[in-house]
């Protein structure tokens, strides 16, 4: 049975194409379509994480094993194995005191690109927080035995580039501060759901101590996300009036 001509069409990949394909990804080709390397935006202090974006709506999805541009956005862990929750626990600390040690170089960023004054103090008084979270996360490698380096913030480091690609695209400062506040909240989001979750895994193995370390910072996480959320009518209300 010959193909409708459309479908035919579709499947064909110039070599043009493929070359193109190459010259993005290095090596072997790995995707029939078109794909455009795009700039990352440099993070001070921050590894950078290449991004590349398919030009055409067709492309398949591509596995890790198949695309060497992941491994270097998801480099392996030296023990990748999780055979206990002990072990997922420990994994989770690393990578959130990481998170956090990027967070607190990025606060100030985010304080000074706010107008308003509430959303400024807001963020530098969360930054002063945020090193007492450090500080926590480092007992509890302490109680549990291990060093709190290991983590890469994956999920961090891209809601932090989210903020600072727009940042340095500039705008009217009302709306930057309601896209500051959305950028705060989701961060916050993410750091409850940890906290909480790191609470559950240590009560359960019997590790008290690191529980209550991890209580404490999920209350302040909680009063962080409360305060930020009484300050979104005011902020919205401000970033939908037109620029003058």
């Amino acid at each position: 049975m010959v193909p409708p001509q459309g479908m035919a069409a579709a499947g064909r990949v110039s070599a043009r194409d493929r070359k193109v394909t190459r010259g993005a990804f290095p090596g072997k080709a790995h995707c029939g379509v078109k794909c455009l390397s795009v700039p990352h935006v440099s993070l001070s202090r921050f590894d950078a994480i290449p991004r590349a974006y398919p030009q055409d709506s067709r492309a398949r999805r591509i596995s890790r094993s198949e695309a060497p541009w992941t491994r270097q956005l998801h480099p392996r862990r030296e023990t990748m194995q999780l055979n206990n929750l002990r072990r997922l626990l420990i994994d989770e600390v690393q990578e959130l005191y990481f998170s956090e040690t990027l967070l607190e170089q990025s606060l100030p960023r985010m304080a000074q690109g706010a107008d308003a004054a509430d959303l400024k103090n807001a963020f530098q008084k969360h930054h002063e927080q945020t090193k007492a979270h450090i500080e926590r996360l480092d007992q509890a490698c302490s109680l549990l035995a291990v060093s709190p380096r290991g983590g890469h913030g994956f999920a961090i480091k891209a809601m932090i580039r989210e903020v600072e690609d727009r940042l340095g695209e500039g705008g009217d400062p009302h709306v930057i501060d309601a896209m500051l506040l959305a950028a705060a909240r989701r961060v916050e989001h993410w750091e409850i759901a940890t906290y909480s979750t790191l609470q559950l895994y240590a009560t359960a193995l019997d590790q008290d101590k690191v529980a209550e370390l991890f209580s404490q910072t999920l209350a302040e996480e909680l009063e962080t996300e409360k305060t930020l959320a009484n300050m979104a009518a005011q902020v919205h209300g401000e970033a939908k009036q037109p620029a003058h």
